[in-house]
């Protein structure tokens, strides 16, 4: 009954797009968000039951999700090595649908146009989260959306704000991605353009600015022909202007070019100084050890102080760098992460193929400030837009080793 209802074909269409809401629903109450995964796995059910042949995946892919799902058997190792081991595993519960998105797009995707559909949800989504901002901020300080006062902003982003700065630059990327795909000139796309622009300026997220000019940067070398170059050469400059004019901005570029009074250098400097002073530095502490007491890191600075000439680190703070984080609960195995993450960025450069090496690359800058699977948000950003890249990569190795063998 359900085959005579559902081709394979649609439902194959409808599985891949319910995984991409997870990504368009960040901006929600993360119940929304995780409606579009029981939905996925529900239809990845039906898949199985029905169609059981279109989820087997040869040996590269398999590869690839083996590389995809690295922090789940990462953090499962972390979880057995803890003292309490029934009250951590939530730490990998949390992770769990980075093994659910990547496995539906490395099985399923065929073709970007499929996911036309929530693509376009995911702009549009988007656009109405810049409203909203806009919305309440001015209801509270109307001159914050001028002079950009962090504070203030900070506190009505739908999102933390360095996820609401890279989804919105997502944003940007996939309504250019469509723009060039489709050659429609809409008279939707600029003032769409304008407004998640704006957004990503009003999220007052430095990375997100970072990526926002890395687009234009591939776009530049990858895409564009003469005319889009002095655009995109204008775009910058004229981004370059809006930090330095914006005195919030400037000085928090300013701290973070400063190492002394930088707050990141801070904190991955206690990550190092715990490793350092480990029991078990080459094979990593549990994480339920560590996160035994689990702090802010607004309070680091004066434990370190307190600590004077006995600080050997202090446990409880997040590293916020993914890398460094898997290195303090893994050891040397956590290096595996990183040369995983490397190697997928390499793949994606070699395709000179700016939408893959935005969707892949994005997520491992983010990597860079952030220990993105320790909220659902940097779960969201790992399982959607750096496994559909993976997919796209996948896709296109093995179209052309079919090309290899028609050849020859």
């Amino acid at each position: 009954m359900i085959s005579k209802r559902l081709d394979q074909q649609t439902l194959r269409v409808f599985t891949l797009n319910a995984a991409f809401l997870y990504l368009s629903l960040a901006y929600f109450n993360f119940a929304y968000a995780n409606i579009s995964l029981i939905l996925t796995a529900g239809l990845l059910v039906v898949n199985a039951v029905v169609y059981p042949e279109i989820l087997k995946l040869n040996k590269t892919k398999g590869i690839w999700l083996l590389i995809l799902c690295m922090p789940l058997l990462l953090t499962l190792w972390t979880v057995l090595k803890s003292q309490d081991i029934n009250g951590n595993w939530h730490f990998l519960t949390d992770r769990l649908p980075v093994l659910l998105i990547s496995f539906v797009f490395l099985a399923l995707f065929r073709a970007i146009h499929e996911l036309k559909y929530s693509i376009t949800a995911f702009i549009l989504i988007s656009a109405g989260a810049v409203i909203y901002t806009i919305a309440s901020v001015y209801s509270a300080d109307p001159q914050a959306l001028y002079h950009i006062n962090t504070d203030v902003i900070q506190r009505f982003t739908p999102t933390q704000h360095t996820y609401f700065g890279t989804y919105l630059v997502l944003a940007v990327l996939s309504l250019i991605h469509f723009y060039y795909q489709t050659h429609r000139k809409t008279i939707w796309f600029f003032p769409l353009m304008l407004m998640l622009v704006y957004g990503i300026w009003l999220s007052t997220a430095r990375l997100a600015y970072l990526q926002l000019v890395f687009i234009l940067f591939l776009l530049f070398f990858f895409k564009s022909n003469l005319k889009g170059k002095l655009m995109l050469l204008i775009l910058m400059a004229i981004g370059v202007l809006a930090v330095l004019n914006t005195a919030g901005m400037r000085a928090k570029f300013q701290k973070a070019m400063t190492l002394k009074t930088d707050p990141r250098v801070m904190i991955w400097n206690n990550a190092l100084q715990v490793i350092e002073h480990s029991e078990t530095p080459w094979t990593g502490m549990g994480i339920g050890d560590y996160y035994e007491h689990k702090y802010d890191t607004y309070w680091l600075r004066g434990d370190i102080k307190d600590s004077g000439k006995f600080y050997e680190g202090c446990l409880g703070y997040e590293p916020h760098n993914q890398y460094l984080d898997f290195f303090l609960f893994n050891g040397v195995f956590g290096m595996i992460f990183l040369l995983g993450m490397l190697y997928l960025g390499w793949q994606a450069f070699k395709t000179k193929d700016y939408f893959v090496m935005a969707l892949v690359l994005i997520p491992l800058m983010n990597m860079l400030t952030d220990s993105v699977l320790m909220r659902q948000w940097g779960v969201i950003l790992y399982a959607v837009p750096l496994s559909l890249g993976v997919a796209i990569l996948a896709k296109r190795a093995e179209e052309k080793s079919l090309d290899f063998y028609k050849n020859h």
